[in-house]
């Protein structure tokens, strides 16, 4: 009868953990599916809402300002909080390496090959008087290989929100392993401020000539691989240690800040608009408020 009982016993604690792990996952994976979602959200007003041209500079420098409030007030802070500042420091400072790499690397392709072809098209031609010509038949085959190359703003985006996102998707399942503050603040935050980028982002790629099943497509990918990288953060936090886990916050906050330096303060300054400031100060002020009051 005591040999039951302790059976029972067992079992009954096994499927209260089951079901607690069961709970978190699920709800880790609630979490992730709604940063993903902001993805195609994005996407879909971009192609089907129209606003004046003006505004583009303020959706990214909106969007910038939210995520430098995201950096200051949760990944840093939880970063330091779970590991110390010298594993943060590693992992920001290998964020910020690697996706300044990466950018570069893709911003490389396409000139390179726009180089190319303007050699082949120049040595072709003997005439200087048709230089004119060549100048522009030049532009119409670099924007056709630009198209069949794929890269550009719009792709950079791409990359850029794929390679800070998945940490942070990664993050988003962590704090749920470990019981951390600010899961629905971060969640918030990385929603609006992933909305606004996708909105850029998505804009420029239709700009580029691609077709919108093809942009839809393309943030599709990085919804989904958003929305796995959650439970593997979940079942990742277990085994890893809390210096490995701050080196990977730590990597999330570089990795944004250099996506912000590189892509969004730019975009955001190319047309110098008055209120650009005040759409990123706003945005920083909503992404303070969000980590303040939830």
């Amino acid at each position: 009868m005591q040999e039951l009982y302790y059976f029972l016993h067992l079992k009954l604690i096994e499927f209260g953990e089951l079901f607690n792990l069961t709970q978190d996952v699920l709800l880790t994976f609630l979490m992730t599916f709604t940063v993903a979602s902001s993805f195609i959200l994005g996407a879909l007003i971009t192609l089907h809402v129209r606003y004046p041209s003006r505004l583009k500079g303020d959706i990214a420098a909106f969007s910038a300002g939210i995520f430098f409030a995201a950096v200051a007030f949760i990944l840093i802070d939880e970063s330091i909080g779970v590991g110390s500042f010298t594993t943060m420091a590693i992992g920001f400072s290998a964020g910020v390496v690697t996706f300044s790499l990466s950018n570069k690397f893709l911003k490389k392709q396409l000139p390179l090959v726009s180089n190319s072809i303007r050699s082949k098209v120049h040595d072709s031609s003997g005439e200087e008087k048709a230089k004119e010509s060549k100048d522009s038949n030049q532009g119409e085959k670099e924007s056709l290989q630009t198209k069949k190359l794929g890269w550009g703003y719009g792709n950079t985006v791409i990359v850029g929100k794929l390679m800070d996102s998945l940490p942070k998707a990664l993050f988003i399942g962590v704090i749920v392993a470990l019981d951390l503050r600010g899961l629905l603040a971060a969640v918030t935050a990385l929603f609006l401020g992933n909305i606004t980028a996708t909105i850029e982002g998505a804009r420029r790629m239709s700009e580029e000539g691609k077709t919108r099943k093809e942009i839809l497509r393309r943030w599709m990918y990085v919804s989904i691989s958003v929305a796995i990288a959650g439970p593997i953060g979940y079942f990742l936090a277990r085994p890893l240690s809390n210096e490995h886990l701050s080196i990977l916050i730590g990597f999330a906050a570089g990795d944004l800040i250099a996506f912000i330096v590189e892509d969004l303060i730019p975009e955001a300054y190319k047309k110098n608009e008055w209120h650009t400031g005040i759409s990123a100060g706003f945005g920083f002020l909503i992404g303070i408020a969000i980590f303040h009051f939830l």
